[in-house]
């Protein structure tokens, strides 16, 4: 997918711990030389687009799912409608999410529940 606004997930270096690279780039750059893996690199078919026309995520999961290509690596979330047509590997990366919200005008925390 090419429409990741977070440019994928950085990987770290294993000299210095500095953040370089992408998930994509540490997968097609060490992780399948090391085992002797070949790739080619396709572009989502308009098939794909046309069966999610808002995520590039969701269409390059269909192309695993039409057997146009093998795995799709990226920066992605397994959602319901995705294991729908594909399977997942175990997560390699988490992201931690924290809602802020204005406080209340009479300066009170509320629990929406």
């Amino acid at each position: 997918p090419a429409d990741s606004g977070s440019g994928y997930t950085l990987v770290t270096s294993k000299d210095d711990g500095n953040k370089e690279g992408s998930m994509v780039t540490f997968m097609l750059h060490n992780v399948f030389p090391k085992y002797g893996i070949t790739y080619d690199i396709i572009q989502v078919s308009n098939r794909s687009n046309e069966f999610s026309p808002t995520s590039s995520y969701t269409a390059c999961c269909h192309e695993v799912a039409l057997n146009s290509t093998d795995i799709c690596i990226g920066n992605f979330w397994t959602t319901d409608e995705r294991r729908k047509f594909v399977d997942f590997t175990a997560g390699v990366y988490s992201d931690k999410f924290k809602l802020i919200v204005k406080q209340s005008s009479d300066n009170e925390l509320s629990d929406p529940s």
